[in-house]
């Protein structure tokens, strides 16, 4: 792990923050059509999803990592599953079409990102914590340390090396990513 990699990662963490703070400038789509807002908001969270993948921190040829698991998390809790689920198709696919070592892994960071965030909401009245803040903090934890898991799914000789780089900025920098766009989301659908 060096800077740069800390670097990195929180240059696409402030396009992830940027483009969730732009997100309030559809409504006006979502106004037009109604009907149909979910698909909308899946649209345009799937276009923020690959404009996240766009500029990723590139660990290897096709090992990326960037925060499209904190948007689908964050997602998933504000928005609901319908739009999670286009939004999370879109990326499936430019994810294959990007190709490379790393596709496997990262449609899993996906799926397990998009059913944590669905599954969270059942899953935290066990764990009987009432603070928001730390809520959050432990489903981002959750996402990212599932997230890492799913490097096992990598070549096997880069697997170590890829942990070794990115487990430190990641579980450092993504819980709270994750609880400042879930915040940031749910201020603007009440506004």
């Amino acid at each position: 792990m060096n800077n740069s990699t800390f670097l990195r990662l929180f240059y696409n963490a402030e396009l992830l923050i940027s483009l969730v703070i732009f997100y309030p400038v559809t409504t006006f789509l979502k106004e037009k059509l109604d009907r149909s807002a979910g698909i909308v908001d899946g649209i345009i969270l799937g276009f923020i999803g690959i404009l996240l993948m766009t500029f990723p921190l590139q660990f290897a040829q096709g090992i990326t990592f960037d925060t499209r698991s904190v948007l689908l998390g964050a997602s998933t809790l504000t928005f609901g599953f319908l739009p999670v689920l286009i939004a999370s198709s879109i990326m499936i696919v430019y994810r294959l079409y990007i190709g490379g070592a790393g596709v496997y892994m990262e449609i899993l960071v996906i799926l397990t990102s998009v059913s944590i965030g669905y599954f969270w909401p059942r899953f935290k009245q066990f764990l009987y914590i009432k603070n928001t803040w730390i809520n959050l903090y432990l489903f981002g934890l959750v996402i990212h340390i599932v997230m890492l898991m799913c490097t096992i799914l990598l070549p096997r000789a880069m697997i170590v090396t890829t942990l070794q780089s990115v487990l430190l900025p990641i579980i450092i920098i993504y819980p709270l990513l994750t609880v400042i766009v879930t915040k940031i989301l749910l201020i603007q659908k009440t506004t």
